[in-house]
Formats: C-alpha cells, structure tokens, sequence
C-alpha cells in the first residue's frame, strides 16, 4: 500500500510570458497527459500545496500551465527549479499498469 497520495510529474523549468504561466517539462507519459490534469501541487517540506489550473497546452515537448493563484512573474519565478506533484487519483490506470515510482 502506497502512503503518499502524490506522485511527482514534472518540473518547472521556466516561466513562459509576463503573466505568471510557467514552462514544465512532463514526467507523465506524454506532456497531453500532464496538461489534462485540473490540479497540480508544489511541496514545501513536508507540506503540499495544490494549485487549480487555470489553463494548460502543450508547447513542443513542453507543458505551458496557469495556476490560480500565479499571477506575475516574480511569483512565477519563485517557482522555477521546483517538482510538480499530483494527486494520483487524478491519474486513471488501466489493468496491469502501474506508476515506475511504486515499482522502484
């Protein structure tokens, strides 16, 4: 039984305009699949914080994502470097299939 609801999926590795949209590199299976999720979370500590999103598409083999709360650049910024984590009901498995970081 796994006890962390979380599963990391990507990483923010820029901001992407002046309005606070951030540039994630997609550890899902594809980045499509990343930028389906509704919610996506950044943890400090022991401590998740889940953001709505607003908006998300897919820009080459990047995820551009908005976050409610993220609305400039400084606070964009802030996040950069950081893992994106989800929550891993928001992730539908088929049979026989299985999240690498249970298998590990």
């Amino acid at each position: 039984m796994v006890s962390n609801p979380y599963i990391e999926c990507g990483k923010i590795v820029n901001t992407h305009g002046c309005f606070g949209a951030l540039k994630l590199e997609s550890w899902c299976n594809t980045p499509k699949e990343l930028a389906s999720l509704r919610r996506l979370c950044l943890k400090k500590g022991e401590t998740y914080t889940e953001y709505k999103v607003t908006k998300a598409s897919v820009f080459k083999q990047f995820v551009i994502v908005t976050l409610d709360s993220v609305n400039d650049m400084d606070t964009a910024l802030s996040m950069k470097g950081q893992t994106v984590y989800a929550n891993r009901k928001d992730f539908r498995l088929g049979k026989g299939e299985y999240f690498i970081a249970d298998l590990i």
